[in-house]
């Protein structure tokens, strides 16, 4: 193509781009502003069956959108904008027939309507916020377009626009290296102003049960630690006491109702927002406030970590990051459980890890040892890690760096301070439990038995809770219930319709089988592994739906004297085929928030053409152009292998000329554990979090590598097309 014709492709592309930019600005500002909801919306109708009435969006161009079900709740969490909710009624249930509810009025129908239970994120007056989640919801649902787009653009500036590219950013990175502060100021300060002004945290001095029902425990047990009840204990003990908890969704009312000590709740982050609260006072902003606190150590940590591992191109990585990272972790801001806390834990362990092997003194073991037992008290999301570091540290101070014994015995040391003896305690707390349990259980079992005295042994029990009151008829319920349900299921069932004395009673029955902590885990009414390694599985969410069904497999194994991983492996063993199924349903469910890993694979494609454009290897482009066109494919008609998509487009990575570069050995532990996890677990995609900065931060070492191409590209003085 001459130079004329060059011209004229590169004005009808930026004319094409001017007009479609310019053309969805007006068309999207007219949508948002007609949008009065979105975010996480909720509608019940109080303990009203909700097969009585339905619950639709009406989007800003009129169209229908059902909200999903679940119990007594409906809620829409897909960021999708609506202009009003329509609330249809059945039947006649108190209410009028037919309710809109827009901007105006959701308020006034709530308090007008007292079974009307209606949750808003964010309503008509946040506009921001509406911004922001209708690019979240464009992304979601447009990602397949965003992505063709992304390679249709760089193939175009690759081919028709290469001396330009250069020239630009020849002079970018000349600007880069002269003033490194100002460009990284300048650009950090205006992505976080963006995002600051967004709107993304909910400020409010409550917590939404709605996030996660989780957060109920934890703040319950924060709440009563002030109250001086104990530490670990849930449940709302003192009724004369604000909470400060808006319930919306059943299954945190239900975590509500359980007064007990809860070992099962790992016992740093409740401790330590107790300790807040003796302080300030039961104030949730307070908690709010230093998570943020948190979140900014976070995003300044992630170039000083990307720095120790890829050193300069590591900490740009690092800094071109930190505007997505915080975006993508601000709603755990405002979420009471460990996940912001565990993650800045893990990106220090993996630094200091980092530093060890670099640099193996006492230093660093003391500091990582202590880092890695805290974490564990935290949440043991880097239980594989924590393995795979000792057994690579022990190999190096024992046959590397013979010289490095004592400091790897520090580390040892270090780790065991901090985590063991609050694991000692659980163990004989719940050994301990277990006794008073029985013991209750035995008064029970007299022919004779003292109700009294049954009631005085629980109350002593169950700390703080000095009304409770086992009735009679709770304990005949027990006995022909409760107890042999348990002894058949191994697990204990609860009921909507349990009565307080009902449920006090399953949990002593409870505790007299399932005294053992390992790890600090323990599944807290529910045989745990057994129910996410079953035929009932979907989605990998926990199923004990063979526990009810005759002709399950664990039912009719003839195992049920032996361990719970012994009957798991059994189950896989003479059922082959579900292994694979289940474990793809798991890292499914758990890659369902796959944000950070979408823009990886795209930014890994694009590499790998640019890579092979600037060497004008015509086989090695042509084959990832094909490769390119594969994982395209798996992405857009086979979703379900998305899991499998991102594992393949790492070990392509990995295994090309420069996979050194990118990964290193702790790198390749921390996505070995990434993976692990969810199989091991049922695979809750909140967890991803915990390790999924790799992603973020291989993903910015990539655009680094892909400027440093363009800008290295050594283009002819005689206009060319490749």
């Amino acid at each position: 193509m001459n130079k004329t014709g060059k011209n004229i492709v590169k004005k009808a592309t930026a004319l094409g781009l001017i007009v479609l930019t310019v053309l969805f600005f007006i068309l999207s500002s007219i949508y948002i502003w007609r949008t009065s909801f979105t975010g996480s919306i909720q509608i019940g109708l109080g303990e009203l069956s909700s097969d009585k009435y339905k619950v639709v969006g009406i989007t800003p161009l009129g169209k229908e959108a059902q909200f999903s079900k679940y119990d007594y709740f409906y809620f829409d969490d897909s960021y999708r904008l609506l202009k009003e909710i329509h609330i249809k009624i059945d039947a006649d249930i108190g209410i009028k027939q037919h309710l809109i509810i827009d901007k105006n009025n959701y308020k006034t129908l709530e308090k007008e309507n007292p079974q009307l239970s209606i949750f808003i994120g964010s309503n008509g007056t946040k506009t921001s916020k509406h911004i922001v989640n209708f690019i979240k919801f464009l992304l979601r649902k447009s990602w397949v377009v965003f992505v063709v787009l992304m390679l249709l653009l760089s193939l175009v500036f690759s081919v028709f626009s290469r001396k330009d590219l250069v020239k630009i950013s020849s002079k970018a990175k000349k600007l880069i290296r002269e003033k490194p502060r100002l460009i990284a100021s300048i650009y950090l300060g205006i992505s976080l102003t963006i995002i600051l002004l967004s709107g993304t945290i909910n400020w409010s001095n409550n917590v939404i049960s709605g996030h996660t029902p989780d957060q109920v425990d934890y703040q319950n047990m924060a709440v009563n630690q002030k109250l001086d009840y104990g530490v670990g204990v849930s449940g709302q003990i003192c009724q004369n006491t604000d909470y400060k908890i808006i319930f919306s969704d059943k299954e945190a009312i239900k975590n509500n109702k359980i007064i007990a000590k809860r070992l099962d709740r790992f016992p740093a982050y409740s401790f330590s927002l107790g300790l807040i609260y003796k302080i300030t006072g039961i104030q949730p902003i307070a908690i709010k406030i230093l998570q943020f606190i948190i979140l900014l150590l976070i995003v300044t940590t992630l170039p000083i970590l990307g720095k120790e591992i890829w050193d300069k191109k590591g900490f740009w990585a690092g800094i071109i990051v930190i505007p997505p990272i915080f975006l993508y972790l601000s709603p755990y801001v405002e979420i009471f459980t460990a996940d912001i806390s565990t993650v800045l834990i893990n990106i220090l362990s993996l630094l200091f890890y980092i530093k060890t092997r670099k640099n193996f003194n006492y230093k660093n073991s003391l500091i990582l040892g202590l880092l890695l037992g805290f974490g564990l008290l935290f949440k043991p999301s880097l239980l594989i890690f924590i393995i795979l570091l000792f057994i690579d540290l022990s190999i190096l101070a024992f046959f590397k760096q013979r010289k490095k014994v004592k400091e790897f015995l520090m580390l040892i040391i270090a780790f065991f301070v901090m985590w063991l003896p609050y694991n000692i305690y659980a163990i004989n707390y719940a050994y301990n439990d277990k006794l008073v349990a029985q013991k209750i259980l035995n008064e029970i079992d007299k022919k004779n038995y003292n109700i009294d005295e049954i009631n005085k042994l629980t109350n002593a029990y169950y700390i703080g809770n000095k009304e409770l009151k086992i009735s009679v008829e709770d304990i005949e319920h027990f006995k022909t219930e409760i107890e042999p349900s348990f002894n058949k299921r191994n697990f204990i069932v609860l009921e909507e319709e349990s009565t307080e004395g009902q449920l006090q009673l399953s949990f002593l029955l409870y505790a007299t089988k399932h005294s053992h902590i390992f790890f600090l885990m323990r599944y807290h009414g529910s045989t745990g592994i057994m129910d996410i390694n079953n035929e009932y599985v979907t989605n990998s969410h926990p199923n004990n739906s063979w526990a009810f069904d005759s002709t399950s497999f664990y039912l009719n194994d003839n195992l049920q004297d032996k361990s719970e991983l012994f009957r798991v492996l059994n189950f896989y063993w003479n059922n082959p085929k579900k292994l694979s199924e289940i474990s793809l349903q798991k890292l499914n469910n758990y890659f369902e928030n796959i944000a950070p890993a979408i823009p990886l694979i795209i930014l890994i494609m694009v590499f790998f053409n640019t890579l092979y454009l600037k060497k004008r290897n015509r086989k090695k482009t042509l084959l990832s152009i094909l490769i390119s066109i594969f994982i395209l494919g798996f992405l857009i008609f086979v979703p379900s292998y998305k899991s499998l998509v991102l594992i393949f487009s790492l070990l392509h990575l990995y295994f090309s000329e420069k996979g050194k570069e990118f990964f290193n050995t702790p790198i390749i532990f921390i996505l070995i554990n990434l993976f692990i996890f969810p199989l091991a677990t049922f695979g809750n995609s909140r967890y991803l979090i915990y390790y999924d900065f790799v992603l973020f931060l291989l993903s910015g070492l990539l655009i680094v590598e892909l400027f440093s191409l363009i800008c290295n590209y050594k283009v002819k003085l005689k206009d060319e097309i490749y």
